[in-house]
């Protein structure tokens, strides 16, 4: 039994080259946002899995329907921001990953 051989691609490195510069673009916009963290550090975070980020988005609807019923000890302002940043990125990424697979 013979198979066909559907996709043939050559990339020319003057192509790869221009990713690699807009990546390191890329990486030097987010550079002030970004900062590194410890193994310890990494270890401690949550992790933003979909099942989590549609929790979190979940969240940030019913403090907008009840706020009345925020834990005290949750900050609104920066939950609200670090929900933006995480739902923009996730958009980000998901789009990249559309235009690299091409699906």
């Amino acid at each position: 039994m013979s198979t066909n051989n559907q996709i043939s691609v050559e990339i020319p490195q003057t192509v790869l080259d221009e990713v690699s510069q807009k990546l390191q673009e890329c990486k030097t916009l987010l550079a002030p946002y970004l900062y590194g963290l410890t193994k310890d550090e990494r270890k401690g975070l949550f992790k933003m899995g979909d099942k989590t980020v549609a929790t979190v988005q979940k969240v940030k609807s019913y403090l907008t329907t009840n706020p009345e019923f925020a834990p005290g000890y949750m900050d609104k302002q920066e939950f609200l921001k670090d929900e933006a940043v995480v739902t923009r990125a996730k958009s980000y990424i998901q789009r990249s990953k559309t235009a690299i697979i091409g699906s």
